[in-house]
């Protein structure tokens, strides 16, 4: 019994260590976006502003929420390809990818771009190594040690006019680095080139280097899911899309994972001008896959939409944004001045337009409280007669597992294994150090 109570101590000591040294933290840094393949569309123009060779979305083999995106290659390119940026930012791109198979010779997988010209990229070998290749076109620093297949890795790879900085890392450790700056304004993501191999991605997220929240790699362990609207809010003033006004259904016709475009959409037709706005709440944060205990990083609020006509005007402008609490906050004027629909906004950079670190009703942390009892909508930007059709609206949220998880499941298992621990109850267990 003394070397049980011991190993457990160990155990939970880990998991406290775990806590205090990084699974809590995040990056300090400003998102430029984030994907986890939520919107399970593989097609250009809703997710990914490119997409070539016929990527696949896999609900089966995933790191978090609902799916992830699969390049599963023989012999032709797959990769998808995203504008982050209006013009050259120094940036941080994170992405977590599993190997099913590796190449029979180098295939570029991980790329900054600029104006459409590659730069500096990571590379995977036949061995399983990964490579980084500077923006000179030259590899910097040694391969790293061979991957398994069937894993999850998290690589990254920045690109910093000032300071001049590239480099490569895996899990958080550097592979390869060099002076010399070359930012960008997107990146490419996939199997460039022309190999048979299979590997998935989930859980991207590219950070800059401006501002106060996020200003540097992302965290390494960061997850991303969607929650979507599944009730009436407080507010249904946008009209049906097929007339008449607004009501408590809907929420109904903006619900879906995939945007569906025209086939359920809302609208503030060209009737008397008004500024309509709608509320919906929204799926639970462990419907979503996030734990009790986990801590929310940031909620980004996103949608699709459009209007009749591509010419620019303030009328066509639309707010995404949340209600939590009594308080609404709105994204900036978001221009949605096409004929059909796209995603948060046209034209590029078409990222998240409502992103937030903490709760707006009280400037503090999210709490899962907070993402439970959140309100998320659509709003014109201002009074007008002017067509605008929101087709689909949802909330990415950013989290992180908590160690307190990993100390619950320390617990599960004695709890499973004795009913007492050297005469001390299960509940003198669970509460370790003040922990829950």
């Amino acid at each position: 019994m003394k070397n049980f109570l011991s190993k457990i101590k160990y155990l939970i000591a880990i998991a406290l260590l775990i806590g205090q040294f990084g699974i809590f933290s995040t990056a300090n840094g400003a998102l430029l976006w984030q994907s986890g393949a939520e919107l399970q569309s593989a097609t250009a123009l809703m997710e990914y502003d490119t997409v070539s060779g016929s990527p696949t979305i896999d609900t089966t083999t995933k790191r978090s929420g609902a799916s992830a995106i699969r390049f599963n290659t023989t012999g032709t390119a797959k990769y998808i390809q995203h504008v982050t940026s209006s013009g050259t930012t120094d940036m941080f791109l994170s992405a977590n990818c599993l190997f099913n198979s590796f190449p029979a010779s180098n295939a570029k997988i991980i790329q900054l771009y600029d104006a459409g010209a590659l730069a500096q990229n990571i590379q995977i070998t036949s061995a399983g190594t990964l490579e980084f290749w500077d923006s000179t076109g030259s590899q910097n620093g040694a391969d790293s040690s061979a991957l398994s297949t069937g894993v999850w890795y998290n690589l990254q790879l920045s690109g910093r006019d000032t300071p001049g900085e590239q480099e490569a890392r895996i899990d958080g450790v550097s592979i390869g680095g060099v002076g010399g700056g070359y930012a960008g304004n997107g990146i490419r993501l996939g199997v460039d080139a022309s190999v048979t191999m299979d590997m998935y991605c989930d859980d991207i997220i590219v950070n800059s280097d401006i501002g106060s929240d996020q200003a540097s790699w992302p965290s390494t362990t960061a997850k991303i899911v969607h929650i979507h609207p599944n009730a009436s809010g407080d507010s249904n003033t946008f009209e049906k899309s097929g007339g008449g006004a607004g009501s408590s259904t809907n929420y109904q016709d903006v619900d879906e994972v995939t945007p569906d475009d025209a086939t359920t959409f809302l609208a503030r037709d060209t009737g008397a001008s008004n500024q309509a706005k709608d509320l919906y709440n929204a799926e639970s944060s462990s419907t979503a896959g996030i734990g009790g205990s986990d801590t929310i990083v940031l909620v980004a609020v996103g949608g699709r939409g459009g209007s009749d006509s591509a010419t620019s005007a303030a009328g066509r402008n639309i707010n995404w944004g949340v209600k939590s609490g009594a308080t609404e906050a709105w994204s900036a004027s978001t221009d949605l001045s096409i004929n059909g629909y796209t995603t948060n906004a046209d034209p590029v950079p078409r990222n998240y337009k409502y992103v937030a670190y903490v709760d707006p009703a009280d400037a503090g942390a999210w709490t899962i409280a907070d993402i439970d009892a959140l309100q998320i909508g659509v709003r014109a930007n201002s009074s007008a007669t002017t067509v605008l059709k929101p087709t689909t609206v949802w909330a990415s949220i950013q989290y992180e597992a908590n160690s307190a998880s990993a100390i619950k499941t320390v617990v599960d298992l004695v709890k499973a294994s004795v009913k007492t621990v050297n005469g001390l109850a299960i509940a003198s267990v669970k509460s370790w150090n003040g922990l829950q």
